[in-house]
């Protein structure tokens, strides 16, 4: 359901997300309800205390939030760092 809504949406007119949480590896990203989800397998890029983190679509929580997999070290990330 939400996977064919998002594939219209995919990478196009996305808004920065916000991490809302970090559990090791998992890392989970509101986004604004008029931006769309970005599709599953995604890449995202968190705006990290020294780098950007990539991290990948895995799943869609809900209208408004996915969980991805961070694809190096998450240490240092924080709720409310950016997502692009």
């Amino acid at each position: 359901m939400m996977e064919g809504n998002s594939d219209t949406n995919a990478g196009a007119g996305l808004s920065a997300g916000r991490v809302t949480a970090v559990r090791g590896a998992v890392v989970d990203v509101v986004f604004d309800a008029a931006a769309g989800l970005p599709p599953i397998g995604e890449a995202l890029w968190i705006d990290g205390p020294e780098a950007a983190i990539a991290a990948e679509v895995q799943a869609h929580l809900d209208e408004h939030r996915v969980r991805a997999l961070a694809l190096r070290a998450t240490g240092g990330l924080a709720r409310g760092d950016r997502v692009r």
